[in-house]
């Protein structure tokens, strides 16, 4: 895998901004990553449709970034979910396709509701969840669907450049009707890659863990690319 081994990352085909936090931001993390844009696997397609015939397209990337010698591969949309098993099953390295993967064993963590905030409450369904065993996780979902920047610029495409103040005060929109709704929830998922980068804000906002793409293909990395322990002498033991 060499010494700086790449992460891989399957790509919606989208144009708009990516700001740092964005896992198609390089900048996000500290190790490598190699993109692969999936040519029309728009959101329309994947969120609202969840058209099966991206599943072969979105194979054949995932077999691509295995042969340029990635040592992991994840995606840049949650609602990759519904194909999880289908590409971790059609590479030899281990593969996770979305944070929704999270979700089981975040709420053993917590033990109680765990939030999730998506790109589109109406387009999640049990087949999302049920695809990582999350079937009978409890969960509050809010979505980003109604939101105006969100819409225009994420979902239809209808611009590329981002007004990022717009989209953080719509983001504080919906986690805060998801707080006064849900007062107990135990942590939050962020399915959607776009909203990342607002991760601090709405950990600020609800006071419990955020968990989001990046977290996961944070641990992921930390997992393939294991080092031994420095240190020696008494003062590096404890008994």
């Amino acid at each position: 895998m060499g010494d700086r081994p790449e992460i891989g990352v399957l790509c919606l085909d989208t144009s708009f901004d990516k700001i740092p936090g964005h896992i198609r931001n390089p900048v996000t993390f500290d190790f490598p990553v190699r993109y692969r844009v999936v040519e029309g696997a728009t959101p329309q397609r994947l969120v609202r449709d969840a058209d099966p015939t991206l599943l072969t397209p979105f194979v054949d990337a995932a077999r691509d970034l295995q042969a340029a010698g990635v040592a992991g591969i994840t995606g840049a949309c949650g609602f990759l979910v519904l194909f999880q098993a289908e590409l971790a099953a059609a590479v030899d390295v281990p593969l996770w396709s979305s944070s929704l993967v999270q979700l089981p064993m975040v709420h053993r963590m917590v033990g109680r509701t765990v939030g999730l905030l998506v790109a589109d409450e109406a387009a999640l369904t049990p087949r999302h969840l049920a695809a990582v065993g999350a079937a009978d996780v409890p969960v509050a979902v809010t979505g980003m669907a109604g939101q105006p920047e969100f819409r225009e610029v994420m979902l239809q495409g209808r611009r590329d450049a981002l007004d990022v103040d717009r989209l953080a005060a719509e983001v504080d929109d919906r986690v805060d009707a998801l707080a006064r709704a849900h007062p107990d929830l135990g942590a939050l998922v962020i399915e959607c890659t776009d909203l990342v980068p607002f991760a601090h804000r709405i950990q600020a906002r609800l006071g419990v863990p955020v968990f989001d793409i990046v977290t996961l293909t944070t641990m992921a990395y930390a997992t393939l690319t294991r080092r031994p322990y420095l240190g020696s002498g008494s003062g590096g033991i404890h008994r």
